[in-house]
């Protein structure tokens, strides 16, 4: 646990610290690219989670369907979840290509 300077009221606080004790800032350790970066992060692993959300209530809306109806009430429920599996596919597949080229552009700027 180190001691560094809070990044509003220059104040020495914990590195650990979740707010300045002084002004109250969140994260008063952090630097705003480390506060940028977090919240890439969270909006990344967001996306990741609503795709999954879409992607596997589809393939949950085809099973009940075939479970329920039968063969008919599949072919019927096909229809619909077919977009929310294939939704949830595309947006994960690209909402990981963009968390890829994120984090290259974070290793580049490292360099």
């Amino acid at each position: 646990m180190a001691l560094v300077e809070c990044r509003e009221c220059k104040r020495q606080v914990s590195t650990e610290a979740i707010a300045c004790p002084n002004c109250g800032v969140a994260t008063p350790g952090a630097t705003k690219e480390e506060i940028i970066i977090n919240i890439k992060k969270g909006i990344f692993a967001q996306q990741r989670w609503v795709s999954g959300v879409a992607f596997f209530g589809g393939l949950a809306w085809l099973f009940f369907a075939a479970k329920s109806g039968g063969k008919d009430a599949f072919v019927d429920a096909f229809d619909g979840a077919k977009w929310l599996i294939g939704g949830g596919f595309c947006w994960y597949i690209a909402s990981e290509i963009d968390r890829n080229l994120y984090e290259r552009k974070l290793k580049k700027q490292k360099k």
